[in-house]
Protein backbone atom coordinates (compact mmCIF):
# COMPACT_ATOMS: atom_id res chain seq x y z
CA UNK A 1 0.00 0.00 0.00
CA UNK A 2 2.26 2.67 0.90
CA UNK A 3 4.61 1.56 -2.31
CA UNK A 4 1.88 3.31 -4.07
CA UNK A 5 0.80 -0.73 -5.78
CA UNK A 6 -2.80 -0.33 -5.57
CA UNK A 7 -4.21 2.10 -7.98
CA UNK A 8 -2.02 -0.05 -10.79
CA UNK A 9 -3.90 -3.06 -9.82
CA UNK A 10 -7.15 -1.61 -10.06
CA UNK A 11 -6.25 -0.14 -13.47
CA UNK A 12 -5.68 -3.77 -14.61
CA UNK A 13 -9.50 -4.55 -13.40
CA UNK A 14 -10.45 -1.56 -15.55
CA UNK A 15 -8.57 -2.33 -18.62
CA UNK A 16 -6.37 -5.42 -18.07
CA UNK A 17 -6.91 -8.49 -20.17
CA UNK A 18 -9.44 -11.51 -18.69
CA UNK A 19 -5.86 -13.02 -16.97
CA UNK A 20 -4.40 -9.90 -15.57
CA UNK A 21 -8.04 -8.89 -14.40
CA UNK A 22 -8.11 -11.86 -12.75
CA UNK A 23 -4.46 -11.63 -11.22
CA UNK A 24 -5.61 -8.06 -10.07
CA UNK A 25 -8.27 -9.34 -8.58
CA UNK A 26 -6.37 -11.83 -6.84
CA UNK A 27 -3.93 -9.71 -5.37
CA UNK A 28 -6.56 -6.68 -4.34
CA UNK A 29 -8.71 -9.41 -2.33
CA UNK A 30 -5.27 -10.79 -0.71
CA UNK A 31 -4.66 -7.08 -0.07
CA UNK A 32 -8.00 -6.16 1.47
CA UNK A 33 -7.81 -8.82 3.90
CA UNK A 34 -5.89 -6.01 6.26
CA UNK A 35 -8.59 -3.29 7.06
CA UNK A 36 -6.20 -0.26 6.21
CA UNK A 37 -5.65 -1.96 2.68
CA UNK A 38 -9.58 -2.72 1.84
CA UNK A 39 -10.02 1.11 2.69
CA UNK A 40 -7.49 2.11 0.24
CA UNK A 41 -8.67 0.04 -2.48
CA UNK A 42 -12.47 1.69 -2.45
CA UNK A 43 -10.89 5.09 -2.06
CA UNK A 44 -8.73 3.49 -4.91
CA UNK A 45 -12.06 3.42 -7.23
CA UNK A 46 -12.09 -0.62 -6.46
CA UNK A 47 -15.71 -1.12 -5.89
CA UNK A 48 -17.53 -0.34 -9.43
CA UNK A 49 -14.74 -2.87 -11.38
CA UNK A 50 -15.22 -5.93 -8.60
CA UNK A 51 -18.89 -5.72 -8.63
CA UNK A 52 -18.57 -6.07 -12.42
CA UNK A 53 -16.33 -8.91 -12.59
CA UNK A 54 -18.73 -10.27 -9.94
CA UNK A 55 -21.33 -9.92 -11.90
CA UNK A 56 -20.08 -11.12 -15.76
CA UNK A 57 -16.77 -12.51 -15.09
CA UNK A 58 -15.67 -16.10 -15.56
CA UNK A 59 -16.78 -18.56 -12.44
CA UNK A 60 -13.23 -17.85 -11.03
CA UNK A 61 -13.32 -14.18 -10.99
CA UNK A 62 -16.98 -13.93 -9.96
CA UNK A 63 -16.02 -16.22 -6.66
CA UNK A 64 -12.79 -14.28 -5.79
CA UNK A 65 -14.67 -10.90 -6.46
CA UNK A 66 -17.36 -12.30 -4.18
CA UNK A 67 -15.07 -12.53 -1.07
CA UNK A 68 -13.21 -9.48 -2.54
CA UNK A 69 -16.59 -7.60 -1.54
CA UNK A 70 -17.20 -9.70 1.95
CA UNK A 71 -13.45 -7.40 2.64
CA UNK A 72 -14.02 -4.53 1.11
CA UNK A 73 -17.13 -3.53 2.27
CA UNK A 74 -16.25 -3.17 6.07
CA UNK A 75 -17.12 0.18 6.45
CA UNK A 76 -20.33 2.10 6.56
CA UNK A 77 -18.98 4.19 3.48
CA UNK A 78 -18.10 1.09 1.08
CA UNK A 79 -21.41 -0.68 1.64
CA UNK A 80 -22.78 2.31 0.93
CA UNK A 81 -21.12 2.27 -1.42
CA UNK A 82 -21.14 -1.19 -3.05
CA UNK A 83 -25.35 -0.60 -2.83
CA UNK A 84 -24.81 2.46 -5.04
CA UNK A 85 -22.91 0.52 -7.67
CA UNK A 86 -25.48 -2.60 -7.62
CA UNK A 87 -23.65 -4.66 -5.70
CA UNK A 88 -26.74 -6.10 -3.82
CA UNK A 89 -28.72 -7.46 -6.78
CA UNK A 90 -25.04 -9.33 -7.77
CA UNK A 91 -24.52 -10.91 -4.79
CA UNK A 92 -28.02 -11.93 -4.19
CA UNK A 93 -28.11 -13.83 -7.45
CA UNK A 94 -25.01 -15.42 -6.69
CA UNK A 95 -26.34 -16.89 -3.12
CA UNK A 96 -29.37 -18.01 -5.25
CA UNK A 97 -27.68 -19.42 -8.17
CA UNK A 98 -23.98 -19.37 -8.13
CA UNK A 99 -21.40 -22.73 -7.82
CA UNK A 100 -20.85 -24.14 -4.03
CA UNK A 101 -18.19 -21.73 -3.83
CA UNK A 102 -19.46 -18.73 -5.25
CA UNK A 103 -22.91 -19.01 -2.66
CA UNK A 104 -20.47 -19.44 0.57
CA UNK A 105 -18.50 -15.98 -0.75
CA UNK A 106 -21.90 -14.26 -1.72
CA UNK A 107 -23.08 -14.80 1.96
CA UNK A 108 -20.01 -13.80 3.47
CA UNK A 109 -20.58 -10.34 1.31
CA UNK A 110 -23.96 -10.16 2.43
CA UNK A 111 -22.78 -10.11 6.04
CA UNK A 112 -20.57 -7.50 5.44
CA UNK A 113 -22.79 -5.25 3.51
CA UNK A 114 -25.97 -5.33 5.78
CA UNK A 115 -23.25 -5.20 9.03
CA UNK A 116 -21.89 -1.93 8.20
CA UNK A 117 -24.61 -0.32 6.42
CA UNK A 118 -28.23 -0.18 7.74
CA UNK A 119 -29.81 0.74 4.85
CA UNK A 120 -28.18 -2.59 3.34
CA UNK A 121 -31.20 -4.68 5.47
CA UNK A 122 -34.05 -3.85 3.23
CA UNK A 123 -31.82 -3.86 -0.08
CA UNK A 124 -30.77 -7.64 0.40
CA UNK A 125 -34.85 -8.24 1.40
CA UNK A 126 -35.91 -6.81 -1.85
CA UNK A 127 -33.06 -8.14 -3.67
CA UNK A 128 -34.48 -11.72 -3.13
CA UNK A 129 -31.60 -13.07 -0.95
CA UNK A 130 -33.70 -14.08 2.05
CA UNK A 131 -35.03 -17.40 1.11
CA UNK A 132 -31.81 -18.63 -0.71
CA UNK A 133 -29.70 -17.80 2.64
CA UNK A 134 -32.43 -20.01 4.49
CA UNK A 135 -31.85 -22.85 1.96
CA UNK A 136 -28.43 -22.71 2.32
CA UNK A 137 -28.93 -22.67 6.17
CA UNK A 138 -31.07 -25.94 5.33
CA UNK A 139 -29.01 -27.86 2.73
CA UNK A 140 -25.13 -26.07 2.30
CA UNK A 141 -22.31 -27.29 3.36
CA UNK A 142 -21.28 -26.80 6.44
CA UNK A 143 -19.03 -23.47 5.01
CA UNK A 144 -22.17 -22.25 4.13
CA UNK A 145 -24.28 -23.08 6.48
CA UNK A 146 -21.89 -21.05 9.22
CA UNK A 147 -22.32 -18.13 6.68
CA UNK A 148 -25.65 -18.08 5.72
CA UNK A 149 -27.06 -17.76 9.37
CA UNK A 150 -24.34 -15.43 10.26
CA UNK A 151 -26.51 -12.92 7.19
CA UNK A 152 -29.36 -13.89 8.97
CA UNK A 153 -28.02 -13.42 12.09
CA UNK A 154 -27.42 -9.53 10.94
CA UNK A 155 -30.63 -9.22 8.79
CA UNK A 156 -33.00 -9.74 11.05
CA UNK A 157 -32.11 -6.78 13.11
CA UNK A 158 -34.74 -5.15 10.35
CA UNK A 159 -38.43 -6.06 11.27
CA UNK A 160 -39.35 -6.94 7.98
CA UNK A 161 -36.61 -9.17 7.55
CA UNK A 162 -37.83 -10.84 10.60
CA UNK A 163 -41.08 -11.78 9.23
CA UNK A 164 -39.49 -12.49 5.51
CA UNK A 165 -37.18 -15.08 7.21
CA UNK A 166 -40.21 -16.49 9.24
CA UNK A 167 -42.31 -16.80 5.70
CA UNK A 168 -39.25 -18.43 3.69
CA UNK A 169 -39.44 -21.30 6.73
CA UNK A 170 -36.08 -20.02 8.17
CA UNK A 171 -36.79 -20.86 11.91
CA UNK A 172 -36.71 -24.94 11.96
CA UNK A 173 -33.39 -24.83 10.01
CA UNK A 174 -31.93 -22.32 12.28
CA UNK A 175 -33.21 -24.44 15.25
CA UNK A 176 -31.69 -27.38 13.57
CA UNK A 177 -28.48 -26.05 13.53
CA UNK A 178 -28.78 -24.50 16.97
CA UNK A 179 -28.94 -28.34 18.18
CA UNK A 180 -26.50 -30.48 15.71
CA UNK A 181 -24.33 -27.84 13.77
CA UNK A 182 -20.25 -27.20 14.09
CA UNK A 183 -19.45 -25.20 17.33
CA UNK A 184 -19.14 -22.26 15.03
CA UNK A 185 -22.58 -23.27 13.67
CA UNK A 186 -23.97 -23.52 16.58
CA UNK A 187 -23.24 -19.96 17.87
CA UNK A 188 -23.97 -18.42 14.49
CA UNK A 189 -28.00 -19.94 14.73
CA UNK A 190 -28.08 -18.88 18.74
CA UNK A 191 -27.20 -15.39 17.49
CA UNK A 192 -29.87 -15.27 14.69
CA UNK A 193 -32.65 -16.59 17.08
CA UNK A 194 -31.89 -14.16 19.51
CA UNK A 195 -32.77 -11.52 17.19
CA UNK A 196 -35.55 -13.42 15.41
CA UNK A 197 -37.11 -14.06 18.75
CA UNK A 198 -38.02 -10.02 19.32
CA UNK A 199 -40.99 -10.89 16.62
CA UNK A 200 -43.70 -12.40 19.10
CA UNK A 201 -44.69 -14.56 16.13
CA UNK A 202 -41.29 -15.40 15.44
CA UNK A 203 -40.78 -16.35 19.42
CA UNK A 204 -44.20 -18.88 19.16
CA UNK A 205 -42.38 -20.43 15.84
CA UNK A 206 -39.33 -20.98 17.82
CA UNK A 207 -40.87 -22.64 20.42
CA UNK A 208 -42.72 -24.84 17.99
CA UNK A 209 -39.65 -25.80 16.28
CA UNK A 210 -38.24 -26.98 19.65
CA UNK A 211 -36.08 -24.03 20.07
CA UNK A 212 -36.47 -23.30 23.71
CA UNK A 213 -34.94 -26.74 24.36
CA UNK A 214 -32.34 -26.44 21.92
CA UNK A 215 -31.16 -23.15 23.48
CA UNK A 216 -31.16 -24.01 26.70
CA UNK A 217 -28.86 -26.91 26.11
CA UNK A 218 -26.34 -24.56 24.48
CA UNK A 219 -26.73 -22.09 27.53
CA UNK A 220 -26.16 -25.18 30.04
CA UNK A 221 -22.94 -26.93 28.24
CA UNK A 222 -22.04 -24.52 25.28
CA UNK A 223 -18.90 -22.43 23.95
CA UNK A 224 -18.79 -18.45 25.53
CA UNK A 225 -20.10 -17.34 22.73
CA UNK A 226 -22.90 -19.79 22.30
CA UNK A 227 -24.18 -19.92 26.32
CA UNK A 228 -24.20 -15.99 25.60
CA UNK A 229 -26.26 -16.05 22.32
CA UNK A 230 -28.46 -18.32 23.45
CA UNK A 231 -29.54 -16.65 27.17
CA UNK A 232 -29.92 -13.58 24.74
CA UNK A 233 -32.71 -15.40 23.02
CA UNK A 234 -34.19 -16.95 25.81
CA UNK A 235 -34.12 -13.79 27.19
CA UNK A 236 -36.61 -12.73 24.34
CA UNK A 237 -38.27 -16.23 24.11
CA UNK A 238 -39.21 -15.01 27.71
CA UNK A 239 -41.57 -12.49 26.66
CA UNK A 240 -43.76 -15.16 25.32
CA UNK A 241 -46.12 -16.70 28.15
CA UNK A 242 -45.38 -20.46 26.26
CA UNK A 243 -42.40 -19.68 25.98
CA UNK A 244 -41.69 -19.27 29.67
CA UNK A 245 -43.42 -22.79 30.53
CA UNK A 246 -41.73 -24.86 28.20
CA UNK A 247 -38.34 -22.71 29.49
CA UNK A 248 -39.14 -23.97 32.92
CA UNK A 249 -39.98 -27.42 31.89
CA UNK A 250 -36.68 -27.63 30.19
CA UNK A 251 -34.57 -26.18 32.95
CA UNK A 252 -33.38 -23.15 31.36
CA UNK A 253 -33.87 -21.02 34.76
CA UNK A 254 -31.51 -23.21 36.79
CA UNK A 255 -29.32 -23.10 33.37
CA UNK A 256 -29.50 -19.06 33.57
CA UNK A 257 -28.91 -18.82 37.28
CA UNK A 258 -26.08 -20.80 36.73
CA UNK A 259 -24.91 -18.57 33.53
CA UNK A 260 -25.53 -15.23 35.89
CA UNK A 261 -23.16 -17.13 38.25
CA UNK A 262 -20.05 -18.55 36.79
CA UNK A 263 -20.41 -17.05 33.17
CA UNK A 264 -18.31 -14.85 31.12
CA UNK A 265 -18.79 -10.85 31.87
CA UNK A 266 -21.26 -10.87 28.59
CA UNK A 267 -22.67 -14.25 29.64
CA UNK A 268 -23.60 -13.19 33.28
CA UNK A 269 -24.72 -9.94 31.50
CA UNK A 270 -27.39 -11.65 29.43
CA UNK A 271 -28.29 -13.81 31.74
CA UNK A 272 -29.32 -11.61 34.40
CA UNK A 273 -31.63 -9.49 31.41
CA UNK A 274 -33.24 -13.15 30.77
CA UNK A 275 -34.10 -13.47 34.42
CA UNK A 276 -35.60 -9.83 34.49
CA UNK A 277 -37.79 -10.98 32.16
CA UNK A 278 -38.59 -14.18 33.23
CA UNK A 279 -38.99 -12.93 36.59
CA UNK A 280 -42.42 -11.16 35.04
CA UNK A 281 -44.26 -14.24 35.96
CA UNK A 282 -44.80 -15.48 38.91
CA UNK A 283 -44.21 -19.53 38.58
CA UNK A 284 -40.85 -18.24 36.80
CA UNK A 285 -40.37 -15.73 39.88
CA UNK A 286 -40.51 -18.85 42.29
CA UNK A 287 -38.30 -21.47 39.81
CA UNK A 288 -35.54 -18.74 39.86
CA UNK A 289 -35.74 -17.99 43.92
CA UNK A 290 -35.98 -22.16 44.19
CA UNK A 291 -32.64 -22.38 41.93
CA UNK A 292 -30.46 -19.98 43.90
CA UNK A 293 -30.87 -16.94 41.82
CA UNK A 294 -31.58 -14.57 44.69
CA UNK A 295 -28.56 -14.10 45.68
CA UNK A 296 -26.58 -14.46 42.12
CA UNK A 297 -28.34 -11.55 41.41
CA UNK A 298 -27.60 -9.38 44.55
CA UNK A 299 -24.07 -10.07 43.82
CA UNK A 300 -24.46 -8.88 40.17
CA UNK A 301 -25.50 -5.21 41.87
CA UNK A 302 -21.57 -5.02 42.82
CA UNK A 303 -20.12 -5.63 39.43
CA UNK A 304 -18.12 -3.33 38.25
CA UNK A 305 -16.68 -3.64 35.10
CA UNK A 306 -20.38 -3.34 33.36
CA UNK A 307 -22.98 -1.47 33.39
CA UNK A 308 -25.23 -3.19 31.97
CA UNK A 309 -24.74 -5.97 34.78
CA UNK A 310 -26.21 -3.67 37.65
CA UNK A 311 -29.05 -2.88 35.87
CA UNK A 312 -30.31 -6.11 34.51
CA UNK A 313 -29.91 -7.80 38.11
CA UNK A 314 -31.83 -4.51 39.86
CA UNK A 315 -34.77 -5.15 37.06
CA UNK A 316 -34.80 -8.82 37.85
CA UNK A 317 -35.10 -8.32 41.60
CA UNK A 318 -37.90 -5.66 41.03
CA UNK A 319 -39.63 -8.30 39.21
CA UNK A 320 -39.18 -11.23 41.59
CA UNK A 321 -40.21 -8.94 44.63
CA UNK A 322 -43.68 -9.11 43.41
CA UNK A 323 -44.20 -12.10 45.69
CA UNK A 324 -43.52 -11.89 49.33
CA UNK A 325 -40.83 -15.18 49.43
CA UNK A 326 -38.81 -13.58 47.00
CA UNK A 327 -38.71 -10.24 49.24
CA UNK A 328 -37.84 -11.75 51.96
CA UNK A 329 -35.22 -13.46 50.14
CA UNK A 330 -33.74 -10.36 48.58
CA UNK A 331 -33.53 -9.25 52.18
CA UNK A 332 -31.69 -12.19 53.92
CA UNK A 333 -29.65 -12.32 50.43
CA UNK A 334 -28.18 -8.81 51.57
CA UNK A 335 -29.71 -7.28 48.21
CA UNK A 336 -30.78 -4.17 50.14
CA UNK A 337 -27.68 -2.28 50.62
CA UNK A 338 -26.18 -2.62 46.98
CA UNK A 339 -29.41 -1.55 46.19
CA UNK A 340 -29.66 1.96 48.01
CA UNK A 341 -26.35 2.31 47.03
CA UNK A 342 -27.11 1.85 43.37
CA UNK A 343 -29.36 4.93 43.51
CA UNK A 344 -27.11 6.62 45.35
CA UNK A 345 -24.14 6.31 42.97
CA UNK A 346 -25.28 4.75 39.83
CA UNK A 347 -25.50 6.15 36.50
CA UNK A 348 -28.94 6.98 35.45
CA UNK A 349 -30.10 3.85 34.15
CA UNK A 350 -28.49 2.05 37.51
CA UNK A 351 -30.57 4.80 39.13
CA UNK A 352 -33.95 3.90 37.93
CA UNK A 353 -33.89 0.12 37.79
CA UNK A 354 -32.89 0.47 41.80
CA UNK A 355 -35.54 2.52 42.20
CA UNK A 356 -37.72 0.36 40.61
CA UNK A 357 -36.80 -2.59 42.43
CA UNK A 358 -36.80 -0.75 46.01
CA UNK A 359 -39.97 0.41 45.99
CA UNK A 360 -41.28 -3.47 44.72
CA UNK A 361 -39.01 -4.60 47.51
CA UNK A 362 -40.59 -2.14 50.17
CA UNK A 363 -44.39 -2.66 49.05
CA UNK A 364 -45.98 -4.17 51.88
CA UNK A 365 -43.70 -5.42 53.51
CA UNK A 366 -42.68 -3.45 56.98
CA UNK A 367 -39.10 -5.55 57.57
CA UNK A 368 -38.04 -4.62 54.15
CA UNK A 369 -38.57 -1.25 54.71
CA UNK A 370 -36.80 -0.84 58.40
CA UNK A 371 -34.23 -2.39 56.21
CA UNK A 372 -34.20 0.22 53.12
CA UNK A 373 -33.92 3.05 56.00
CA UNK A 374 -31.04 1.55 57.59
CA UNK A 375 -29.69 1.48 54.35
CA UNK A 376 -29.56 4.81 54.25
Amino acid sequence: REAGGIPPLVRLLEQGSTALQSDALEALTFLAENYDNSEAICAAGALPFVIELARSGANAQRSVAALGLARLCRSEASAQAAREAGGVSVLARLVRSGTAEQRGHAALALTSLAENDDDNLPAIREAGAIAPLVTLVRTGDNDQKEKAASALAILARNAENKVCIREADGIPPLVSLARRGTEPQKARAAAALWTLARDETNAVAIREAGGVKALVELVGGGTDAQKEHAAGALGNLAMEPGSQEAMRREGGVSALVALARDGTLEGRETAAAALANLAIERQSRVAIRESGGVPVLVGLLAERDSPSAPSDAAAALANLAGDTASQVAVRKAGGLPPLVALLRDGSDTQKEDAAGALWNLASGNADNQAAIIDAG
